[in-house]
Protein backbone atom coordinates (compact mmCIF):
# COMPACT_ATOMS: atom_id res chain seq x y z
CA UNK A 1 0.00 0.00 0.00
CA UNK A 2 1.57 3.33 -1.10
CA UNK A 3 2.00 6.21 1.36
CA UNK A 4 -0.40 9.16 0.99
CA UNK A 5 0.92 12.29 -0.66
CA UNK A 6 0.36 15.65 1.03
CA UNK A 7 -0.14 18.57 -1.30
CA UNK A 8 0.92 22.07 -0.25
CA UNK A 9 0.19 24.51 -3.01
CA UNK A 10 1.88 23.10 -6.08
CA UNK A 11 4.47 21.12 -4.06
CA UNK A 12 3.80 17.50 -3.36
CA UNK A 13 5.41 16.18 -0.16
CA UNK A 14 5.64 12.54 0.63
CA UNK A 15 5.49 11.97 4.35
CA UNK A 16 8.64 10.40 5.78
CA UNK A 17 10.23 10.00 9.15
CA UNK A 18 12.79 12.71 8.34
CA UNK A 19 10.24 15.47 7.70
CA UNK A 20 8.35 14.73 10.88
CA UNK A 21 5.23 13.34 9.27
CA UNK A 22 5.88 10.00 10.84
CA UNK A 23 7.66 9.58 14.17
CA UNK A 24 11.19 8.20 13.85
CA UNK A 25 11.73 4.65 14.95
CA UNK A 26 13.75 4.41 18.16
CA UNK A 27 16.42 1.78 18.65
CA UNK A 28 15.70 -0.86 21.29
CA UNK A 29 17.62 -0.22 24.50
CA UNK A 30 20.33 -2.76 25.36
CA UNK A 31 19.35 -5.17 28.08
CA UNK A 32 21.36 -4.44 31.22
CA UNK A 33 22.74 -7.36 33.23
CA UNK A 34 21.64 -7.44 36.85
CA UNK A 35 24.39 -6.68 39.36
CA UNK A 36 26.09 -9.79 40.73
CA UNK A 37 24.92 -11.06 44.09
CA UNK A 38 27.27 -11.38 46.99
CA UNK A 39 26.60 -15.10 47.29
CA UNK A 40 26.66 -15.79 43.56
CA UNK A 41 29.14 -18.29 42.12
CA UNK A 42 32.18 -16.76 40.47
CA UNK A 43 34.48 -18.46 38.04
CA UNK A 44 38.09 -18.30 39.18
CA UNK A 45 40.79 -18.78 36.57
CA UNK A 46 42.94 -21.86 37.20
CA UNK A 47 46.16 -21.21 39.07
CA UNK A 48 49.31 -21.81 37.14
CA UNK A 49 51.49 -24.57 38.50
CA UNK A 50 54.44 -23.10 40.36
CA UNK A 51 57.98 -23.90 39.45
CA UNK A 52 60.49 -25.66 41.68
CA UNK A 53 61.46 -24.10 45.00
CA UNK A 54 64.45 -21.74 44.59
CA UNK A 55 66.40 -23.86 47.10
CA UNK A 56 65.46 -27.21 45.54
CA UNK A 57 68.91 -27.73 44.09
CA UNK A 58 70.46 -27.40 47.55
CA UNK A 59 67.85 -28.95 49.86
CA UNK A 60 66.61 -32.49 49.04
CA UNK A 61 63.28 -32.04 50.86
CA UNK A 62 62.36 -29.10 48.61
CA UNK A 63 62.91 -31.09 45.42
CA UNK A 64 60.41 -33.80 46.39
CA UNK A 65 63.11 -36.35 47.10
CA UNK A 66 62.22 -38.85 49.79
CA UNK A 67 64.57 -39.12 52.73
CA UNK A 68 65.47 -42.63 53.79
CA UNK A 69 64.30 -43.64 57.26
CA UNK A 70 66.61 -44.37 60.13
CA UNK A 71 66.45 -47.12 62.71
CA UNK A 72 64.96 -47.77 66.13
CA UNK A 73 66.18 -47.52 69.68
CA UNK A 74 67.69 -51.01 69.50
CA UNK A 75 69.53 -50.31 66.26
CA UNK A 76 67.31 -52.49 64.09
CA UNK A 77 66.74 -50.07 61.24
CA UNK A 78 63.55 -48.33 62.32
CA UNK A 79 62.86 -44.62 62.78
CA UNK A 80 64.49 -44.28 66.19
CA UNK A 81 67.97 -45.76 65.69
CA UNK A 82 70.11 -43.57 67.95
CA UNK A 83 73.28 -44.12 65.93
CA UNK A 84 71.57 -43.33 62.63
CA UNK A 85 69.97 -40.18 64.05
CA UNK A 86 73.31 -39.06 65.46
CA UNK A 87 74.95 -39.62 62.06
CA UNK A 88 72.23 -37.56 60.34
CA UNK A 89 72.58 -34.79 62.92
CA UNK A 90 76.35 -34.60 62.40
CA UNK A 91 75.91 -34.60 58.63
CA UNK A 92 73.35 -31.78 58.81
CA UNK A 93 75.70 -29.74 61.02
CA UNK A 94 78.54 -30.19 58.54
CA UNK A 95 76.28 -29.07 55.68
CA UNK A 96 75.12 -26.05 57.68
CA UNK A 97 78.72 -25.05 58.37
CA UNK A 98 79.76 -25.56 54.74
CA UNK A 99 76.95 -23.44 53.28
CA UNK A 100 77.38 -20.76 55.92
CA UNK A 101 81.08 -20.38 55.17
CA UNK A 102 80.95 -20.67 51.37
CA UNK A 103 77.50 -19.26 50.59
CA UNK A 104 76.53 -15.81 49.42
CA UNK A 105 73.38 -13.80 48.83
CA UNK A 106 73.30 -15.07 45.25
CA UNK A 107 73.58 -18.74 46.20
CA UNK A 108 71.29 -18.30 49.25
CA UNK A 109 73.96 -19.78 51.49
CA UNK A 110 72.45 -18.36 54.67
CA UNK A 111 69.01 -19.81 53.96
CA UNK A 112 70.44 -23.23 53.16
CA UNK A 113 72.65 -23.15 56.25
CA UNK A 114 69.63 -22.27 58.41
CA UNK A 115 67.67 -25.18 56.94
CA UNK A 116 70.40 -27.71 57.75
CA UNK A 117 70.89 -26.23 61.23
CA UNK A 118 67.18 -26.70 61.92
CA UNK A 119 67.33 -30.26 60.62
CA UNK A 120 70.29 -30.94 62.93
CA UNK A 121 68.26 -29.65 65.89
CA UNK A 122 65.34 -31.92 64.95
CA UNK A 123 67.64 -34.95 64.65
CA UNK A 124 69.10 -34.12 68.07
CA UNK A 125 65.64 -34.07 69.65
CA UNK A 126 64.74 -37.36 67.96
CA UNK A 127 68.05 -38.85 69.10
CA UNK A 128 67.38 -37.87 72.73
CA UNK A 129 63.85 -39.30 72.61
CA UNK A 130 65.08 -42.56 71.06
CA UNK A 131 67.87 -42.86 73.64
CA UNK A 132 65.36 -42.32 76.47
CA UNK A 133 63.05 -45.01 75.07
CA UNK A 134 65.99 -47.41 74.82
CA UNK A 135 67.04 -46.62 78.41
CA UNK A 136 63.49 -47.21 79.70
CA UNK A 137 63.36 -50.57 77.92
CA UNK A 138 66.69 -51.56 79.47
CA UNK A 139 65.59 -50.59 83.00
CA UNK A 140 62.25 -52.40 82.60
CA UNK A 141 64.06 -55.52 81.43
CA UNK A 142 66.34 -55.44 84.50
CA UNK A 143 63.37 -55.03 86.84
CA UNK A 144 61.45 -57.84 85.17
CA UNK A 145 64.39 -60.21 85.65
CA UNK A 146 64.79 -59.22 89.31
CA UNK A 147 62.66 -60.53 92.15
CA UNK A 148 63.00 -57.19 93.95
CA UNK A 149 60.53 -54.88 92.23
CA UNK A 150 61.35 -51.97 94.57
CA UNK A 151 64.89 -51.61 93.25
CA UNK A 152 65.89 -49.67 90.14
CA UNK A 153 69.35 -50.16 88.62
CA UNK A 154 70.34 -47.02 86.68
CA UNK A 155 73.65 -48.32 85.32
CA UNK A 156 74.00 -47.41 81.64
CA UNK A 157 71.85 -44.27 81.75
CA UNK A 158 72.69 -40.58 81.57
CA UNK A 159 71.72 -38.09 84.27
CA UNK A 160 68.74 -36.78 82.30
CA UNK A 161 67.54 -40.29 81.40
CA UNK A 162 67.95 -41.55 84.97
CA UNK A 163 66.06 -38.58 86.41
CA UNK A 164 63.10 -39.03 84.05
CA UNK A 165 62.96 -42.79 84.64
CA UNK A 166 63.00 -42.58 88.46
CA UNK A 167 60.41 -39.78 88.49
CA UNK A 168 58.13 -41.85 86.24
CA UNK A 169 58.44 -44.88 88.53
CA UNK A 170 57.71 -42.82 91.64
CA UNK A 171 54.75 -41.18 89.92
CA UNK A 172 53.15 -44.55 89.13
CA UNK A 173 54.34 -46.72 92.04
CA UNK A 174 55.15 -44.26 94.80
CA UNK A 175 57.38 -44.86 97.82
CA UNK A 176 56.88 -44.94 101.59
CA UNK A 177 58.84 -45.72 104.75
CA UNK A 178 57.31 -49.20 104.71
CA UNK A 179 58.01 -49.72 100.99
CA UNK A 180 60.93 -47.50 100.00
CA UNK A 181 62.37 -47.39 96.50
CA UNK A 182 66.04 -48.31 96.23
CA UNK A 183 67.88 -46.65 93.35
CA UNK A 184 71.25 -48.08 92.28
CA UNK A 185 73.42 -45.31 90.83
CA UNK A 186 76.90 -46.81 91.21
CA UNK A 187 79.97 -45.68 93.15
CA UNK A 188 81.40 -43.64 90.30
CA UNK A 189 84.34 -45.95 89.57
CA UNK A 190 84.06 -45.11 85.87
CA UNK A 191 83.54 -41.38 86.39
CA UNK A 192 86.20 -38.68 86.21
CA UNK A 193 88.40 -38.72 89.35
CA UNK A 194 86.33 -41.76 90.40
CA UNK A 195 83.69 -39.44 91.84
CA UNK A 196 80.09 -40.41 91.14
CA UNK A 197 77.88 -37.74 89.58
CA UNK A 198 74.73 -39.74 88.80
CA UNK A 199 73.65 -40.25 92.41
CA UNK A 200 73.99 -36.62 93.57
CA UNK A 201 72.26 -35.32 90.43
CA UNK A 202 69.28 -37.68 90.73
CA UNK A 203 68.98 -37.01 94.46
CA UNK A 204 68.93 -33.24 93.91
CA UNK A 205 66.21 -33.58 91.25
CA UNK A 206 64.04 -35.79 93.49
CA UNK A 207 64.42 -33.55 96.54
CA UNK A 208 63.44 -30.58 94.40
CA UNK A 209 60.20 -32.45 93.65
CA UNK A 210 59.60 -32.96 97.38
CA UNK A 211 60.81 -36.54 97.82
CA UNK A 212 62.65 -37.62 100.97
CA UNK A 213 65.92 -39.17 99.80
CA UNK A 214 68.90 -40.63 101.63
CA UNK A 215 72.15 -41.99 100.23
CA UNK A 216 74.10 -45.19 100.72
CA UNK A 217 77.29 -46.47 99.14
CA UNK A 218 76.32 -46.78 95.48
CA UNK A 219 72.73 -45.65 95.56
CA UNK A 220 69.74 -43.80 96.98
CA UNK A 221 66.69 -44.65 99.06
CA UNK A 222 63.40 -42.82 98.52
CA UNK A 223 61.00 -43.03 101.47
CA UNK A 224 58.09 -40.86 100.44
CA UNK A 225 57.25 -37.18 100.21
CA UNK A 226 58.55 -34.54 102.58
CA UNK A 227 55.96 -33.45 105.15
CA UNK A 228 54.40 -36.93 105.20
CA UNK A 229 57.33 -38.93 106.47
CA UNK A 230 60.77 -38.45 107.96
CA UNK A 231 64.10 -40.23 107.73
Amino acid sequence: MSSPVLRSGSLSVKPTASNGAFPAKTKAKAKLKPPPRDNAWHQIPPRKAGGPHPLASYIPAYSGAKVRGGGNGLGKGGKGDVGELRRKRDEALREASRYWQSGSAKTRGGEVALYFAERAREYREQEKAAALDAAKSMIDEKRNRSSDKKTVDLHGTTISEATVIVKDILRTEGASPAKPLHVITGRGNHSANRVGVLGPAVRAALEEDGWVVSSFDGGLVVRGRSGRTSL
